[in-house]
């Protein structure tokens, strides 16, 4: 026969839990964007203008924005007017070789300097 402290312990084993009682959720506010009833189509980009050289390509987009493709870090660096160890970060696009070491970058610059970077590019 088993002692009672012993049937004691096995019956609060198995006596089942009493169930927690439910909690209450919050809603949580969601914010929603404005939709315009009638959205524009996008409008397609447009060359204006293409030029190509040793050093790389260029297109003029429009009145105000070019890009140019080169292959020249110092060129690249100059279109960006920035120091030469931040070209990657304010490039629009990086193409590096099969090493890890970049070969040319994808700059806008503004179009004003058109006859300039052509001049470069050459």
């Amino acid at each position: 026969m088993k002692s009672p402290t012993a049937s004691a312990k096995t019956s609060a084993k198995a006596a089942p839990r009493a169930a927690a009682p439910a909690r209450t959720v919050q809603a949580i506010p969601v914010k929603t964007i404005p939709v315009r009833a009638d959205p524009a189509p996008p409008t397609p980009v447009r060359v204006v203008a293409e030029a190509s050289g040793a050093a790389g390509r260029a297109w003029r987009m429009n009145s105000r924005h070019a890009v140019a493709y080169v292959h020249d870090a110092a060129l690249a660096s100059e279109l960006l007017a920035t120091e030469p160890r931040h070209i990657a970060r304010m490039a629009m696009a990086v193409y590096y070789d099969r090493k890890g070491r970049p070969f040319a970058w994808q700059v806008r610059f503004d179009a004003a300097r058109w006859q300039e970077v052509i001049a470069r590019l050459g």
